[in-house]
């Protein structure tokens, strides 16, 4: 979604649903937080994580900056047209 590139854009992390769209350029906890969807209770246990793991949260933020400028920036999606 475009608030998704927007805080990838933004060395943002990000937290994502689990599908077979997001596991193609997504691994949990390298460049995103991947949760299930609708499961709440990990939803909840990815944000705990977040909080304690500030470090590893800001790799994580850097990794999917990296990701956003591979394969979704502008430029990026301008050569897929």
């Amino acid at each position: 979604t475009t608030k998704t590139f927007q805080c990838l854009a933004s060395k943002k992390p990000v937290v994502l649903g689990k599908n077979q769209e997001t596991r193609k350029y997504f691994c949990d906890k390298q460049n995103a937080l991947l949760v299930p969807l609708n499961n709440e209770r990990q939803l909840e246990r990815a944000i705990h994580w977040a909080v304690r793991h500030p470090r590893e949260l800001a790799r994580i933020a850097h990794s999917g900056f990296s990701t956003y400028k591979q394969y979704f920036s502008s430029r990026k999606r301008a050569q897929q047209l």
